[in-house]
């Protein structure tokens, strides 16, 4: 959100606006503001949050302004055995279509999201398209002085009960107990949950859940690391993938057979799958993974480069708001 709040700014004048939580009438007040003064042609949104887009999308509609609207995947999605995604609630499934018919664009971060759109939506926007992430691969690479370890990493940015297997973090620390002579970390902020607590205590002496860390030290970890592992049900993208790619990593992910993700988007033919919570399927990966030679370790990284260049998105998402906003474009 922030790298895209940037990148409209740099190229049109940009009014950037934080919404409260669990309250939409401040943000609901600044763009009717912004629209009676004629301030605003467009109105972009990250994520199509139900208790303010389709407000938001009908005033852009009311005005005759164009409605982009930016998912990051939670926002359309729900995997009810896990209880994820924003859709698990009946009132935002009956909004989504709602909201998605007033829209001028839609865009995702994979072709996986587009496709979850369209499920959950029951039609597909009429202006749908993929903007994947990129990714700094002059800051994200190998370092030649730090040969890849028997090392797997796994990064979820926040353990909560819901994240525990919506990133099967749970299998990974089973998995970690198959392999006692390979090294576990898991990055996360630690939140104070019983269920996280748990979790944490269980883990044997060869992972380590290692909180929240510096850019400093994720680069190490990933430069030292010969597996990264991902054994979510849902990804929308999946960064932390891609960035641990980039540094020669090899990816362990779930089997599409088990549930449908965008990483396989991402790894290509680098990755190696698992079944969703089988720990010894993973175990397994992950040996495979640390065996990988120099040569398969520059493809992955090579892939990442050439697929997700810095820089791209921000082409891309300049020329799609352009393209919406010229003379006579409905």
């Amino acid at each position: 959100m922030q790298q895209d709040s940037q990148i409209l700014s740099d190229h049109f004048a940009t009014t950037v606006y934080t919404h409260q939580r669990r309250n939409p009438l401040p943000l609901l007040r600044t763009v009717i503001s912004h629209l009676l003064h004629g301030k605003a042609n467009v109105l972009a949104m990250w994520f199509v949050v139900p208790s303010y887009a389709l407000p938001v999308a009908l005033l852009g509609r009311l005005f005759r302004r164009k409605v982009v609207f930016l998912t990051g995947g939670y926002d359309v999605e729900w995997i009810p055995e896990v209880s994820f995604g924003t859709l698990r609630i009946p009132l935002a499934r009956w909004l989504l279509p709602r909201t998605l018919w007033y829209s001028s664009l839609v865009l995702t971060n994979s072709n996986f999201s587009q496709g979850e759109v369209t499920r959950w939506a029951g039609f597909r926007p009429r202006r749908m398209a993929t903007l994947y992430h990129d990714i700094d691969s002059s800051h994200f690479r190998p370092d030649p002085n730090k040969p890849k370890e028997r090392l797997a990493v796994t990064v979820c940015a926040r353990l909560i009960p819901m994240t525990i297997p919506q990133k099967g973090v749970n299998t990974v620390v089973e998995a970690a107990r198959l392999l006692p002579d390979v090294q576990f970390v898991v990055v996360g902020q630690i939140t104070d949950d019983p269920t996280v607590a748990a979790l944490v205590a269980s883990a044997g002496p060869n992972l380590r859940f290692a909180g929240r860390v510096s850019d400093a030290e994720l680069l190490d970890l990933y430069q030292r690391a010969g597996a990264y592992v991902q054994m979510s049900v849902h990804e929308g993208f999946g960064v932390a993938v891609a960035e641990a790619m980039a540094c020669g990593c090899i990816p362990v992910i779930t089997d599409p057979a088990s549930y449908q993700t965008s990483m396989p988007e991402v790894v290509g033919e680098f990755g190696i799958t698992a079944p969703y919570g089988d720990a010894a399927a993973v175990a397994a990966g992950v040996e495979r993974a640390l065996a990988a030679g120099p040569k398969q370790r520059d493809g992955a990284r090579q892939r990442i480069v050439s697929r997700f260049p810095l820089g791209k998105r921000e082409r891309q998402f300049v020329a799609a708001i352009k393209k919406i906003t010229q003379r006579g474009n409905r």
